[in-house]
């Protein structure tokens, strides 16, 4: 059988050469085929949402009695899970100062002898000194009262124009929307400067307890034992502030022959010049009854002449 196909193999190759060559390259090719590796099996993959899958899943999963092993021998990567970003701390803000119990001001203005115009982180704001009060000066319906102008000219003197340091404590607004706080010039409290002189009185203690409370209690304690300011005149200074009568008629108090107990105070007070010559005083000289110095333009010891 072998010879015989063999015979008729080379009878076709004499005739048709080309065609028998065809068809021998054509079955080595097929028998190669036949012969190679077989087809890699396709190897297991652990599908995304199975690798993502929280360790709590695969817990309940064995616990339900799912024990079959793995088709794969490659280790999957536990789900990395992001942390939430920590909080950023940033810088304090207003009032940061504020809040802190400081603001550094500018005075732009002076109202009177405890309330002030001031600017400060770009704003305009009004004070009113913590636990002093002075005389009035501005207040409507409301009489010039002895002793404010002197502290209105004492607080200008000493404030205006000037950088400061506000101190908060307790109530930051009264009922006028205006700001309270104790005021630094340098190292000294205008708070506790005011009282020294005699030009304000210890009041307005609604929140108790104040840091600096004491300080300016006996600071007002030495003023009302020297008799200065506004504790010269009895009676003037009252629990409800001050107290105008008892600063009496002009006409009956100017005859005192009382000495003044400096040149800013006295048991005698003229608001102005006209009111010294109405009482038939002028000139006034240093150390007469109702001498001041805010009366003395020229400053050479003479007023009203």
């Amino acid at each position: 059988m072998w010879t015989w196909g063999m015979s008729m193999v080379h009878r076709w190759q004499k005739r048709y050469p080309a065609l028998v060559s065809a068809l021998l390259a054509l079955f080595v090719s097929i028998g190669l085929i036949g012969c190679g590796a077989p087809a890699a099996e396709p190897s297991a993959t652990v599908p995304p949402s199975a690798a993502a899958a929280p360790s709590g899943t695969q817990s309940t999963e064995k616990a339900a009695g799912n024990s079959a092993p793995s088709t794969s021998s490659t280790p999957v990567a536990a789900a990395t899970v992001p942390r939430p970003a920590a909080p950023t701390t940033s810088a304090p803000s207003p009032q940061s100062g504020a809040a802190q119990g400081w603001i550094t001001a500018h005075v732009t203005k002076v109202v009177d002898g405890d309330t002030m115009d001031v600017s400060y982180n770009g704003k305009q704001d009004t004070i009113r000194l913590l636990l002093i009060d002075t005389p009035e000066t501005h207040k409507p319906d409301t009489p010039v009262e002895p002793f404010g102008p002197e502290a209105s000219a004492y607080a200008e003197q000493v404030l205006a124009g000037r950088d400061v340091k506000l101190e908060l404590d307790g109530p930051q607004r009264d009922k006028y929307g205006r700001l309270l706080c104790y005021l630094w010039v340098g190292d000294q409290l205008f708070n506790k400067m005011q009282i020294e002189k005699g030009y304000a009185r210890v009041a307005y203690v609604y929140d108790p307890p104040y840091k600096h409370y004491d300080e300016l209690l006996a600071a007002e304690q030495k003023a009302k034992s020297a008799g200065i300011g506004i504790w010269s005149i009895p009676g003037y200074v009252t629990d409800e502030g001050y107290n105008p009568a008892a600063v009496g008629s002009m006409g009956n108090t100017a005859g005192s022959s009382a000495p003044a107990p400096n040149d800013n105070t006295a048991s005698v007070y003229y608001r102005n010049c006209a009111q010294v010559r109405a009482a038939g005083k002028a000139p006034l000289h240093r150390g007469d009854p109702g001498y001041r110095t805010q009366l003395d333009r020229d400053g050479d010891g003479i007023a009203c002449e």
